[in-house]
């Protein structure tokens, strides 16, 4: 749960545990800090966290007159947002991940991935005869020490760098498809 923020210019979503920024400044790279800490669920017995982690990235602020709605989604056969892959063991997991651009004079330039060690992916190439759909195919051959739960998370950007929603799925190694 976020507790305490401070933006000039921005708040947080608790109910989304999400933070955001309203960029009304100038246009450029800025560092930003956040620390994330958790505390028991009765919070007046101990007001110290159980574990304080700190967090740094950069954000860019760019000049666009392109509307949020623009921004790229995901499209079928892309494995669903919060779905749940069983993946035996001595297998290997393919899967396409589709990314439709908002026309036809857009187009998707990356779709970024935050894999399990040893997952490989393609290039981005045109999908469809649509003209506004883009592809990666990804690859993962676990090992058996790779055994249990793991995190895959990607998103797409698209000409007008514009990012979509990040979708994250959990591959589960040596378990069943839910």
């Amino acid at each position: 749960m976020l507790t305490e923020i401070r933006f000039a210019v921005g708040g947080r979503n608790q109910e989304t545990c999400t933070i955001y920024y309203f960029a009304n400044g100038a246009v450029g790279w800025y560092g930003v800090t956040v620390q994330i800490e958790d505390f028991e669920t009765d919070s007046n017995i101990n007001t110290n966290p159980l574990s304080s982690v700190p967090l740094q990235f950069l954000a860019q602020v760019f000049e666009s007159n392109e509307l949020c709605s623009s921004k790229p989604t995901f499209i079928g056969p892309t494995p669903t947002d919060s779905s749940c892959i069983g993946i035996p063991f001595n297998t290997v997991y393919h899967s396409t991940i589709v990314a439709n651009a908002s026309s036809k004079s857009d187009s998707i330039r990356e779709i970024n991935t935050v894999s399990p060690v040893g997952m490989t992916k393609s290039a981005v190439l045109p999908y469809g005869t649509s003209g506004t759909s883009y592809y990666i195919n990804v690859t993962w051959s676990p090992m058996t020490s790779q055994q249990g739960s793991h995190i895959f998370c990607f998103s797409a950007v698209n000409l007008a760098r514009l990012s979509s929603d990040q979708t994250c799925v959990t591959l589960v190694v040596g378990g069943m498809t839910k």
